[in-house]
């Protein structure tokens, strides 16, 4: 604390911080105070000195919480990412087996694309069982193999089949077999007459002349893909099956991965 007037009045001026068009009032202004005041004013100064000082000291230490912890979360997403694509990474030659094998059974198309969409859709280590169940719910549309591909994943089920029959089947097991030949014949008679009534409904607008159905949405901008169709309203759906007809939508939902 100061003793004299002196210096009680050389340390408040030299703490002003008021306008300084009032400096020379405030100088005028403390020659008139006694000493009693001026020590008064100048412990009042220094608290309010000292109060700024350590609100500044608590922003600051707050500030620099919030920045360790902006860092942590972030190196904390960093070693999430990290973890995420080194299991993808692992993962990625059971689940290209597994996409290869349901695509064969069930008619889709083997391609990049395809098998990217399916790992998005379910996940890294998804089973048959998880493909199945997401293309029965709508979350997962899957592109109808080629007529070449299909050939070629005929051709191989045939090899494999005949070559089980004559090297390891059982009595029981060829009598199953005949039995499930009589079936697949069922079913592939089914399917060509699934792709001929696709066929004819494409033939049908070609008729009407529905105009192209655009790559995306020219009001909005949004993809018309087979995510878009699939999570679309049935609102939605029958608006664009009225303006551009149902066999563009469906190609689209097939081949617009």
């Amino acid at each position: 604390m100061f003793e004299t007037r002196d210096e009680c009045t050389r340390w408040l001026k030299s703490h002003y911080t008021g306008d300084p068009q009032a400096y020379a009032q405030h100088c005028k202004d403390l020659e008139r105070l006694a000493l009693d005041e001026l020590k008064m004013f100048v412990a009042k100064k220094q608290a309010i000195i000292a109060a700024d000082e350590a609100e500044e000291r608590l922003i600051d230490t707050q500030a620099e919480i919030a920045a360790n912890n902006f860092m942590w979360q972030l190196k904390l997403k960093e070693r999430y990412e990290q973890k995420r694509e080194a299991e993808a990474k692992r993962l990625e030659p059971q689940d290209r087996r597994v996409f290869e094998t349901a695509a064969k059974k069930y008619g889709w198309a083997i391609n990049e694309a395809q098998f990217d969409v399916c790992r998005r859709a379910v996940g890294y280590g998804f089973t048959e069982y998880d493909l199945v169940e997401a293309v029965n719910a709508g979350k997962l549309s899957m592109a109808a193999a080629t007529p070449a591909q299909l050939a070629q994943y005929a051709q191989e089920r045939a090899e494999q089949r005949q070559d089980y029959l004559l090297n390891d089947a059982s009595p029981a097991e060829l009598r199953r077999a005949a039995v499930q030949e009589t079936q697949q014949r069922r079913a592939e008679a089914a399917r060509q007459h699934d792709q001929a009534q696709i066929k004819h409904r494409e033939e049908l607008d070609a008729r009407v002349g529905y105009p192209a159905l655009p790559l995306e949405n020219l009001q909005t901008g949004e993809k018309l893909d087979s995510r878009f169709f699939v999570g679309c309203s049935n609102d939605t759906m029958r608006k664009y099956i009225r303006k551009y007809g149902a066999a563009q939508i469906t190609k689209a939902v097939r081949e617009r991965i």
